[in-house]
C-alpha cells in the first residue's frame, strides 16, 4: 500500500477530487445540453453568413470572403466540431451560390 496525499483519499472507486483513480476523466454517453447549443449555433453562423452574402450577390473575387469570419468565430466560440459543422455548411453554401459553374451545358432543340 503506497503513500497517499490527502486529497488522494480512496472514495468508492474515485479519489476524493472526483477524477477516477486512472486519473482519465470519463465522457456522458449522450451529448450535453450546452454542446447541443454549441452544435445549433454553428448552423445558425452558416446561416448567417449567408445571409450576410445577400447583398454581395454579383459574384466577388474573392467569394469565400464572406464565409471565413463566421466560420474563424465558430471556432473561437463553440470549439472545433461545431467550427467542422460550419465549415462544412459554409462549403455547400458556397458552392451554390457563390461560385458560377465552370461548364454550362446547352441543349439546343
Amino acid at each position: 500500500m503506497g503513500f497517499r496525499s490527502i486529497g488522494e483519499q480512496k472514495n468508492g472507486g474515485t479519489l476524493a477530487s472526483g477524477m477516477p483513480p486512472d486519473g482519465k476523466q470519463r465522457r456522458a454517453r449522450f451529448a450535453s445540453p450546452s454542446s447541443l447549443l454549441a452544435y445549433c449555433f454553428a448552423v445558425l453562423l452558416a446561416a448567417l453568413a449567408q445571409i450576410a452574402r445577400i447583398p454581395l450577390h454579383p459574384p466577388t473575387v474573392i467569394p469565400f470572403i464572406t464565409y471565413v469570419p463566421f466560420i474563424v468565430f465558430a471556432g473561437w466560440l463553440c470549439g472545433f466540431g461545431p467550427s467542422l459543422i460550419t465549415t462544412a455548411n459554409c462549403t455547400l453554401e458556397c458552392i451554390y451560390f457563390a461560385i458560377e459553374p465552370a461548364l454550362v451545358v446547352c441543349l439546343l432543340v
